[in-house]
């Protein structure tokens, strides 16, 4: 009787040999630690997803902006938001420890660092951008004006409106 599973090889019984196994089920216990891995990964990616968003973002600006210095930045913010999502799931994976701690205190000051990195250069590519782009400074001076004395406006209009609401509240005498 052929059992399910094993091919008549597997058993021996095509030939006198030794029985050996096919390469599928040779390779069946490393395949299935990879897979283990591949979907520990994708865990850990999903995970990760705003430092993938920013780094992607930084990377359409630098498509956008061929050429110039601002470019550069925006790449740069690229591979450090990268970089920081790299450290991250690393901490992640191994948590703090080492030799009192100084191995997770390294991989959070790196990870920490690049985060902040990236940041500080797309800041900076927002104010290239602003510095380059004819009227967006004054822009942004009108637009800072209106919206400055729109919050007075209505600091003000509060501040009589309380001294308002006090006056009528004390009882005449």
């Amino acid at each position: 009787m052929v059992s399910p599973g094993y091919s008549l090889m597997e058993r021996g019984e095509m030939n006198a040999g030794p029985v050996r196994l096919g390469i599928i089920d040779a390779l069946d216990r490393p395949l299935g630690r990879y897979n283990e891995r591949r979907a520990w990964l994708r865990g850990e990616l999903q995970g990760h997803q705003p430092f993938f968003l920013f780094a992607s973002l930084s990377f359409v600006v630098a498509a956008f902006l061929r050429g110039s210095t601002a470019a550069g930045l925006a790449a740069a913010a690229a591979i450090a938001f990268f970089t920081a999502a790299f450290f991250s799931i690393e901490l992640d994976r191994t948590g703090i420890r080492g030799p009192r701690g100084l191995r997770g205190l390294t991989m959070i000051l790196l990870f920490y660092g690049t985060l902040g990195y990236g940041g500080g250069l797309l800041a900076i590519v927002a104010v290239v951008i602003i510095v380059a782009v004819p009227g967006m400074v004054d822009g942004l001076v009108d637009g800072g004006i209106v919206l400055l004395g729109g919050v007075s406006f209505f600091a003000l209009a509060e501040v009589i409106w309380r001294i308002r609401k006090r006056t009528r509240s004390k009882p005449v005498e």
